[in-house]
């Protein structure tokens, strides 16, 4: 049991003697760290020794090691491109879209749940939001293609209400959107749970806010909570962690 003496004896321990006394009393947690780690870098650092072809004339005959350097030629030829400031336009618009119409629903959908109170209604609704999360883009771009065929379901539903159907992702006037929408199709069950989670710590933190505008101005105004800054931060690491999402670019 932690008493104020032992705190008070801690606090005059030198240095050293203080890490290895919080080392004794944390290992169990840092060794849990430890396969998320393993599964980081064996995941996530060791691919990025692959970067190194941005710098070579690459030949996968030769492999890394023999491919001959050329420094920065690869990226001044990109750069040279009549097409790269569209495509640089087209990807950061993408990007940003992606991250502003993200946060703002998930926002909306955390708020919308925080008011219902059957409890049943409420657990099937997030876990339909969720599911599309667990998916891999290549399940759900099959889903997409699927609806938004000529005769799929989106298609038919337009004919049903007289308007001629037509190829979504054939159409450069709604692929942009086409790109935002399934985005937010596949994260927002994420952020709307860090969303959902705040909420119920600023009706802790704050007394209890029954007025659905009033969580909204809480929610926005509580720096404690830095939900926000969090859940913004998760969208842009997913974000620059999945290749398809710079890979489709509206030309």
């Amino acid at each position: 049991m932690t008493t104020l003496a032992n705190i008070t004896h801690r606090i005059h321990l030198p240095p050293r003697q203080r890490v290895w006394g919080y080392l004794k009393r944390s290992w169990p947690l840092y060794f849990m760290l430890i396969p998320g780690l393993i599964l980081l870098l064996i995941f996530n650092y060791y691919p990025m020794y692959g970067i190194r072809i941005a710098f070579q004339d690459y030949n996968p005959g030769l492999g890394f090691e023999r491919s001959p350097w050329v420094g920065l030629k690869n990226f001044r030829f990109l750069m040279l491109l009549p097409q790269f400031k569209e495509l640089l336009r087209n990807t950061l618009v993408l990007a940003v879209s992606k991250l502003v119409v993200l946060q703002i629903t998930a926002v909306i959908l955390a708020l919308l749940l925080n008011e219902i109170r059957v409890r049943v209604f409420k657990r099937i609704v997030n876990q339909i939001l969720y599911l599309p999360y667990f998916l891999s883009w290549v399940v759900l771009a099959g889903i997409l293609l699927d609806m938004m065929a000529a005769n799929g379901l989106i298609g038919r539903a337009l004919n049903s209400l007289g308007i001629p159907s037509f190829i979504f992702l054939g159409n450069a006037k709604f692929f942009p959107y086409t790109i935002v929408v399934s985005h937010v199709w596949k994260d927002v069950g994420f952020s709307t749970i860090i969303y959902l989670a705040a909420l119920t710590g600023i009706a802790t933190l704050k007394g209890g806010v029954d007025a659905f505008f009033d969580k909204v101005m809480v929610m926005a105004e509580d720096d404690r909570l830095k939900t926000n800054r969090l859940a913004l931060l998760t969208a842009i690491s997913r974000l620059f962690s999945n290749i398809a999402d710079f890979s489709r670019i509206s030309v």
